[in-house]
């Protein structure tokens, strides 16, 4: 599935989680910190990395990514939205890519060849 063509939350979600078990690790850069482009990697995204479309992704975002939630008037929030065209009612679950978003962090924290596992973890403790 292409990311512009993802209509529900529930696809938006597979689709994320496919694509962090797809990479094998964590989207880090050179001093560890969880991104949302790859930086010791290519074609690695944090999870909330997955729902923009490279044409809209800024590297100004990397600092809104994190430890709080995202909004939809914010650039992130924004730039999800444009990539997301076929959406149904634009009704974008941001509290699931928040949470998405704590489970790739904090498996980052582990050794990567522990990563797949430690991430379907903190999934489904969320």
């Amino acid at each position: 599935m292409k990311l512009g063509n993802i209509k529900t939350n529930k696809e938006l979600e597979a689709y994320i989680v496919t694509k962090i078990f797809g990479q094998g690790g964590p989207c880090v850069n050179e001093e560890g910190t969880c991104t949302l482009r790859g930086h010791t990697k290519e074609d690695q995204k944090c999870a909330v990395g997955w729902c923009i479309a490279d044409e809209f992704y800024r590297p100004t975002m990397e600092d809104a990514v994190g430890s709080r939630p995202i909004t939809v008037d914010s650039d992130l929030g924004i730039a999800i939205v444009q990539s997301l065209p076929c959406f149904e009612d634009r009704n974008i679950d941001f509290g699931m890519l928040f949470r998405l978003q704590q489970a790739h962090d904090n498996a980052s924290t582990f050794p990567e060849s522990d990563f797949n596992y430690r991430f379907i973890c903190f999934t489904l403790t969320l």
